[in-house]
C-alpha cells in the first residue's frame, strides 16, 4: 500500500524536524511541494517502482509488492503554497484515498509566544514576514491561511515545551505505531496560567488538590521529585482524584478504540504545571502503560522542556581552500565543532560522519570544490552553525 504523510503546521513549530524524523525511519521526504502536484508525484513514483520491480522479476529476485521504502512518502505543505492550492487540498487527498492510498495529515502548532521566542532566538525570518508585515502579524496571518489543513488533520501536535526527542517519539508513534489497530495515548501535564492546550481530547483540572507550592521546601521542586511525590501520596484527596480519573479512562478508552480512534490526548492541569499535574500525569502513564502498548507522556511546563528549540539546522558549505580538508583543516573543523554541545554531522555524496572527529572528517577526502551538508541538532545549534560557516568562508585561515 502506498503511504502518504502530510506534514503541515505553523512555521517554527517543528515541520523540518518532523520531516527529518520520517526520513530516518524510511520515508522519502519532500518539503514545500505545491499541493496540486501531489497526484502527479505519486503517479510518477508508482511508475518508477513498478518499472524497477518488473526489471527485478526478470532477474527472478523481485517481490510482488512495491518497494516499501519507495512507497512511503512524506510531504511538507505549509503557508508557502499558493492559497488556492491549500483550499483544494482536502479534495486532492480524498481522491488519493479513493485510489487506495493511506493518507495521514499531521499538523504541528505551538503557542504564539513560543513561536515568537523561537524566531527571536534563531534570528530566522518568518516566510510571511516582510517590510510591512512584522513577525507577530505574520504568525497570525499564517494561522488563517493554514486553517483548512488544520481542520482536516488526523492529528494535531502542540510542540510547545517539547524536546526534540519527545517530538521524535510523537511523530514516530503517529506514523508507525506497533500495530495499525492500536490507539496511541498521550498524557500531558500543563499549567492553566500558560493557557489551555488546544489538542486535548480530555482535560482534567487538579487545582483543587493540596498544592506543594505552599510548602517552602517543595516550592522549587517538581512532581518528578521524591519529596513532592511523598507529600502528594500522603493526601487522601489526591488518591481519590487519581482513582476516579483511572476509573473514568478505564471505562471509556475502549469505547474510543472501538470507534476507530487512532490517537487520544489526555491533559492534566494545575496552576503552574510543576507539581500536581506532573505527579498525576506520571501515575496515569505508569498505570495505563501496563494495559496499552502505545502510551506516552509529556510535561509541557517543566524547565527542561521549555529550553526546546525546534529547528534542526542544515547548512550547505563548499570547501574553497586549495588543499581541501587535509589534516590541519580537519583539526580546525573538529576543534570548532567540539566547542559546542549540539550534535554535528557532515555528509558528502557517499558518507556521513561525526564533525567532532578529526579522523572521520579526513575520511571524507573532501577536496577543493566539494559540497558538504552539515546538520546541527541541539540547544546551541545556531551558534555552532555560524562558527562552522565562518571557518569555511575564511578558507580555514589558510594563506592562498
Amino acid at each position: 500500500m502506498f503511504r502518504l504523510v502530510i506534514i503541515s503546521g505553523r512555521s517554527g513549530s517543528g515541520k523540518t524536524s518532523a520531516l527529518n524524523i520520517l526520513e530516518d525511519v524510511g520515508f522519502t521526504c519532500i518539503d514545500n511541494l505545491p499541493a496540486k502536484l501531489l497526484p502527479n508525484l505519486i503517479e510518477e513514483i508508482n511508475s518508477e517502482v513498478a518499472e524497477k520491480n518488473t526489471q527485478m522479476r526478470l532477474l527472478e529476485s523481485a517481490s510482488d509488492e512495491l518497494d516499501p521504502y519507495k512507497t512511503q512518502l512524506a510531504v511538507g505543505i505549509d503557508a508557502r503554497n499558493v492559497i488556492g492550492d491549500l483550499s483544494q487540498l482536502n479534495e486532492i487527498l480524498q481522491r488519493l484515498k479513493s485510489d487506495g492510498i493511506k493518507v495521514t495529515v499531521i499538523f504541528l502548532q505551538a503557542r504564539r509566544s513560543d513561536l515568537i521566542r523561537r524566531y527571536s532566538e534563531t534570528r530566522r525570518k518568518h516566510p510571511l514576514s516582510n517590510k510591512i508585515t512584522g513577525l507577530a502579524e505574520a504568525i497570525d496571518l499564517e494561522e488563517t491561511i493554514l486553517a483548512p489543513i488544520a481542520k482536516i488533520s488526523n492529528r494535531k501536535i502542540d510542540t510547545s515545551g517539547l524536546s526534540l526527542h519527545e517530538l521524535r517519539d510523537l511523530v514516530k508513534n503517529t506514523v508507525a505505531p506497533e500495530s495499525e489497530e492500536l490507539m496511541s495515548i498521550l498524557f500531558e501535564s500543563f499549567g492553566f496560567k500558560c493557557g489551555l492546550p488546544d489538542t486535548s481530547d480530555f482535560i482534567f483540572d487538579v487545582r483543587c488538590l493540596p498544592n506543594p507550592y505552599w510548602k517552602q521546601n517543595l516550592r522549587t521542586q517538581t512532581g518528578n521529585d521524591q519529596d513532592v511525590i511523598e507529600f502528594l501520596e500522603s493526601q487522601v484527596d489526591v488518591a481519590s482524584m487519581l482513582a476516579d480519573i483511572i476509573g473514568f479512562l478505564t471505562r471509556w478508552i475502549p469505547k474510543f478504540q472501538s470507534n476507530n480512534r487512532s490517537y487520544l490526548t489526555i491533559s492534566i492541569g494545575c496552576t503552574g504545571g510543576q507539581h500536581r499535574s506532573v505527579y498525576i500525569a506520571n501515575r496515569l502513564h505508569e498505570h495505563f502503560s501496563g494495559k496499552h502498548p502505545s502510551v506516552q507522556i509529556v510535561h509541557k511546563e517543566l524547565p527542561c522542556a521549555r529550553d526546546f528549540v525546534v529547528f534542526m539546522i542544515k547548512s550547505r558549505l563548499v570547501v574553497n581552500n586549495r588543499r581541501g580538508l587535509h589534516a590541519r583543516a580537519a583539526t580546525k573543523l573538529a576543534n570548532i565543532s567540539n566547542q559546542y554541545q549540539c550534535n554535528i554531522v557532515v555528509r558528502n555524496a557517499e558518507s556521513i560522519v561525526d564533525a567532532k572527529s578529526i579522523i572521520s572528517i579526513m575520511l571524507l577526502a573532501a577536496s577543493e570544490g566539494t559540497v558538504l551538508i552539515f546538520e546541527f541538532d541541539g540547544a546551541d545549534e545556531v551558534k555552532a552553525s555560524n562558527a562552522v560557516a565562518e571557518l569555511f568562508v575564511n578558507s580555514f585561515d589558510e594563506d592562498e
